[in-house]
């Protein structure tokens, strides 16, 4: 007989299998009770453990038990009973499983997502002091703002302020960092000491930054930086 195997378990049973609701009134008149365990019997001794039995095949018949537990044959504990019963558990607990990996791995998917945008920014500060504009032009979505006490910008001229030293950022302090992802869209926001030289002037500011990154094809572009000016650092 050959065998077949359930899951990961490795659950073994019989390619053939037997129905109890043969023996049962199912069919029409329930079988007696001595040729049902014979059949059974027979069964069990061509190699068959895999038995469908239930209770509502057998109810009110062979006094409420299954003629396979009748069966004397000697490898009867190995045969598998009740497998709606046994298949259901474990389609449960496979399941159960499943959605747990399923939840650890969305937190685990989240969190690593969470340290990649936080390296990101961590990283755009130090492009963004070096005046490296064309790794910044690969971050900068195309549709990127820039909001500054003194106004909004457009990601060319965000760009072109930086490359000529319109605003020199010098030094970001990075106090707090924190990060909510949405879908596709990930939200920053830093609380930072900023050491910046605009039109020539040094100047030291406490920031909130806020930062919206979105996600296009595996990669994370910057689509928005806000600075809200804090009035104690």
């Amino acid at each position: 007989m050959q065998k077949r195997y359930l899951g990961q378990c490795r659950l073994e049973f019989s390619e053939l299998g037997y129905g109890d609701m043969g023996v049962s009134p199912g069919y029409g008149s329930a079988t007696a009770r001595q040729q049902a365990v014979a059949i059974v019997q027979a069964a069990a001794e061509r190699g068959v453990t895999f038995f469908d039995t239930a209770q509502i095949y057998i109810k009110n018949v062979y006094d409420g038990s299954s003629p396979t537990s009748k069966c004397s044959h000697p490898y009867t504990p190995a045969i598998i009973k009740g497998m709606k019963a046994t298949i259901l558990g474990l389609f449960l607990i496979i399941m159960g499983a499943q959605w747990s990996f399923a939840q650890n791995s969305a937190a685990t998917s989240d969190s690593s997502a969470e340290q990649e945008i936080i390296n990101l920014s961590k990283e755009k500060w130090s492009w963004m002091s070096e005046k490296k504009v064309d790794t910044l032009a690969k971050l900068f979505h195309e549709k990127a703002v820039f909001v500054h006490m003194g106004g909004t910008m457009t990601r060319e001229h965000e760009l072109n302020v930086i490359e000529t030293g319109g605003i020199h950022y010098e030094k970001a302090d990075i106090h707090e960092v924190s990060v909510n992802i949405i879908g596709t869209t990930a939200i920053l926001l830093n609380r930072i000491i900023l050491l910046a030289v605009v039109g020539g002037n040094e100047v030291t500011n406490p920031f909130v930054v806020t930062e919206v990154y979105v996600q296009q094809n595996g990669c994370w572009n910057l689509a928005s930086m806000s600075f809200t000016r804090l009035l104690t650092p």
